[in-house]
């Protein structure tokens, strides 16, 4: 019995399914026909037993880093039956709906499109799908407002329970590749970097190096950020003595760049100015300049993100029509 399988493609394996075969009712059965006509509660009774004594599986399997991986899918009498009763598209349907409204609930969005292509009801009971699409507008994650983020994940998708430090969680049993594309107003992003409250704790004491002297306490306070459509930065903030508290307070600037580099966000190039202390050019700017990046890099950290099997094999940073656009690809492992 042919079934949900994978055949291999330019762009690797992929999920095939051959079409479920059509049913046949002899004539010769007729008396049998006529009951169930007049009987709803018969027709619904033989309907389960028809789920269960079918569902018949088939084998599909897949080739991953040279170990063969096989998994049961519904055969073609138990597919037929699933879809012409409208139980495939009963459950998809509820399982979309249930992702939209966790959206909704947990990040506040305004839209969320799911495409969620199965094998069928009982599979994705079972936690199979064939591929999933994700697609949400004006969301909120960790405070962050997010303009759009999409999600792409191609089959086959497959998940199972695991112990997992005595708990029994959700694990993937084939590897699957994921693919995410966030955008989020560059606005936004100058409104986040002013409530930072990591910068302001660690600019409201720092050593501001005077070579050959030494270094003297300061504190930078008063942040004015603006983050350029290209990715260039600019910081204006009030520079204040710690050790001499009643002197004059002094404005200072720093332009630099935001860059993704080793699965980070950093701000690179930077360079520094005090009014009436130093200039960009100087040796004091260009050692306040590198101690500044130590002290507050990396702004975002992926590495971190990096557990319980998900990986990130490609990071991407880009500035378009005043939005930053963040894209990775991200494979989820099996545990070992």
């Amino acid at each position: 019995m042919k079934g949900a399988g994978l055949t291999q493609s330019s762009q690797g394996w992929c999920p095939s399914l051959t079409g479920p075969p059509s049913v046949y009712v002899r004539s010769g059965h007729q008396p049998l026909l006529t009951i169930l006509r007049k009987s709803r509660g018969i027709r619904l009774s033989l309907l389960l037993c028809f789920l269960l004594l079918f569902s018949s599986t088939v084998k599909a399997q897949e080739f991953v880093e040279q170990n063969l991986i096989s998994f049961s899918t519904a055969g073609k009498v138990s597919y037929n039956i699933q879809k012409y009763t409208g139980f495939n598209f009963l459950i998809s349907s509820f399982v979309q709906s249930a992702i939209k409204i966790f959206f909704k609930l947990k990040t506040k969005a305004k839209k969320t499109r799911v495409d969620l292509v199965i094998y069928s009801g009982l599979d994705l009971i079972g936690k199979k799908a064939k591929s999933f699409r994700l697609d949400v507008n004006d969301l909120t994650v960790t405070g962050i407002p997010v303009k759009n983020f999409k999600l792409k994940a191609e089959g086959p998708i497959y998940f199972k329970k695991r112990k997992d430090n005595g708990k029994s969680k959700n694990k993937a049993v084939l590897p699957l590749e994921i693919i995410t594309n966030t955008t989020i107003d560059i606005d936004e992003v100058n409104k986040i970097a002013l409530k930072n409250r990591r910068w302001k704790k660690l600019f409201k004491k720092i050593d501001l190096p005077i070579p050959p002297f030494g270094t003297t306490k300061v504190s930078l306070t008063d942040f004015r950020l603006l983050v350029h459509s290209e990715g260039r930065i600019n910081i204006d903030c009030v520079l204040r003595s710690l050790k001499n508290p009643k002197n004059e307070a002094l404005k200072m600037s720093f332009v630099g760049r935001l860059e993704l580099r080793d699965k980070k966000i950093l701000v690179s190039d930077l360079q520094s100015e005090a009014e009436d202390i130093f200039t960009r050019e100087s040796e004091i700017a260009q050692s306040f300049s590198d101690m500044l990046e130590d002290l507050i890099n990396p702004i975002l950290n992926f590495h971190k993100y990096e557990k319980n099997g998900l990986t990130i094999d490609l990071a991407y940073m880009s500035f378009e029509n005043n939005n930053l656009i963040l894209k990775m690809n991200l494979r989820l492992l099996p545990p070992v």
